[in-house]
């Protein structure tokens, strides 16, 4: 497990405690401040999600627009594939923000790859695939522990645990 964790360009401590932190900067010199990480608010999360949700539909008509002009032949087609902010592929960013089926269907369609593995210098750690698992993964523990202890959000917990599994199938599914 890493002691930090990288978020917004500062390093800062996964335990919630306080870290000093010290930048150079040619314009100011020594910077220093203290820096706490905090959970984003649910509102501001969903607006987030909601933003990249728009910009994947953006990108995959981008796409579809780019490979019908100029994907005369397989040579010079674009697909999900390709990397985007800090070489994370898009489909894998997809997954991560669970962005849902329709769209995950439509980047597979156009070509994405769910086993594909993170370039090296990728800060995507593993292939989609993985990612939808450790997800899923995580979602059945939650609703789980949920189901036991009489929780309220158990349906919730239940249903993202089922949706999950959707994506999950879907990306197994896919053409090798």
């Amino acid at each position: 497990m890493k002691p930090y964790s990288f978020h917004s360009g500062l390093f800062s401590p996964a335990d919630g405690q306080w870290k000093d932190i010290e930048k150079r900067s040619e314009t100011f010199g020594l910077v220093k401040f203290r820096a706490k990480r905090r959970r984003a608010k649910k509102e501001y999360v969903a607006q987030k999600r909601k933003d990249a949700i728009r910009l994947f539909g953006i990108q995959l008509e981008t796409i579809e627009r780019f490979n019908h002009e100029y994907g005369i032949s397989n040579t010079f087609r674009l697909t999900p594939n390709i990397r985007g902010i800090h070489g994370i592929p898009l489909l894998y960013a997809a997954v991560e923000i669970t962005a849902g089926l329709q769209i995950v269907e439509k980047l597979l369609s156009l070509g994405g790859d769910p086993r594909k593995p993170p370039e090296r210098d990728s800060l995507a750690t593993c292939t989609p695939l993985e990612l939808a698992k450790k997800q899923y993964d995580r979602c059945e523990i939650k609703a789980r522990e949920a189901s036991k202890s009489s929780n309220p959000g158990a349906v919730a917990s239940a249903e993202k645990s089922a949706q999950a599994k959707r994506l999950l199938d879907l990306l197994e599914a896919a053409k090798q």
